[in-house]
């Protein structure tokens, strides 16, 4: 239980460090490179243990008829450690788009690397299991830290595709018709395209996040 306990700690502080760093604007301080220890164990006790919300004052002041209806919901396992391991794979490959795409000197073709980071990210998705999927609009509402970490997934497409939509507007302008500019406003605007749509899913999830749970602060 110790190791384990010491697992979840490193990879919280790893996370921590990616998150604050892209955040300010910041260099990593912690690079994959540099350490090898195992994601922590999911057949812990607590994995399955049950999610229950936390009632704020804001929450207290709901109609004696909504706080039934939550009263009855059925209570569901919080899959904490599966989230855990899903959040920590996604802010390595957070990490690596910020070395990568953001770098000063990167030293090689970003547009390729940006396509080897789009397929990592791309299996991220789809290897995740059932209890951490969410598409906006289906019925079921996931647990709120899954929610979130559909939002950091989405946050961190559109870092992955946004400095390649800076030539848009200028390319609209060209004229010359010539295949490389052509195919460099194609690139443009796919990218473009990709954000409004990690964009449109941010705004989604927070639509309902704000709806079954409490954007608000006590």
């Amino acid at each position: 239980m110790e190791i384990q306990e010491c697992r979840r700690i490193w990879y919280g502080r790893v996370m921590l460090d990616k998150y604050v760093s892209t955040y300010i604007g910041r260099p990593l301080a912690i690079f994959e490179k540099d350490y090898d220890p195992q994601l922590p164990s999911e057949t812990e006790p607590d994995e399955l243990e049950l999610w229950s919300p936390f009632h704020s004052s804001r929450a207290s002041t709901r109609s004696l008829e909504e706080t039934a209806d939550s009263a009855i919901a059925p209570p569901v396992p919080a899959r904490t450690l599966s989230f855990f391991n899903a959040s920590s794979k996604l802010s390595g490959i957070l990490s690596w788009i910020v070395q990568v795409i953001y770098s000063i000197r990167p030293g090689f073709s970003r547009h390729a690397e940006s396509m080897r980071l789009e397929g990592l990210l791309n299996k991220w998705y789809l290897d995740l299991p059932q209890y951490l999927r969410y598409e906006p609009g289906q019925k079921t509402v996931p647990l709120p830290h899954i929610l979130t970490l559909h939002m950091h997934y989405w946050c961190t497409s559109l870092l992955l595709y946004r400095p390649f939509i800076r030539r848009v507007h200028l390319a609209s302008k060209q004229k010359s018709g010539g295949s490389d500019d052509g195919n460099s406003r194609a690139v443009s605007e796919k990218n473009y395209e990709l954000c409004v749509r990690a964009a449109n899913h941010i705004s989604s999830i927070a639509a309902s996040y704000r709806e079954h749970y409490d954007l608000g602060r006590s």
